[in-house]
């Protein structure tokens, strides 16, 4: 129950620091004044906000699990290409190992 918490406060700090932050962009390079900003924010419906805010955290997930794929890719052809043999390719739980000359999918839990 506590990690649950801790996840919701991250979220939700997190949350304030990206709307501060991307407020900030808007205002400093934009020519929206603050009071224009704050007049066209109250008028946004709160289902509207929340499909936006749903639809930004699975967009920032999905990208996090690409930036993942990418990086391990990195390592994949740096490795081949200094003559390393395949082994296996992790990518979150689920890996890609080769056995008895075949590649496999197994799912880890660590």
């Amino acid at each position: 129950m506590k990690q649950i918490l801790k996840l919701i406060g991250s979220l939700i700090l997190g949350g304030c620091i990206g709307f501060v932050g991307v407020t900030l962009v808007i205002l400093l390079f934009t020519d929206i004044s603050f009071n224009t900003f704050m007049e066209k924010l109250q008028k946004i419906e709160a289902l509207e906000l929340i499909g936006v805010m749903l639809f930004s955290l699975i967009t920032f997930v999905l990208c996090c699990i690409l930036q993942i794929i990418l990086h391990e890719g990195g390592h994949l052809i740096g490795g081949l290409l200094s003559s390393y043999r395949f082994v296996s390719f992790r990518i979150l739980n689920w890996t890609i190992i080769k056995e008895e000359g075949k590649l496999r999918i197994k799912h880890f839990n660590i």
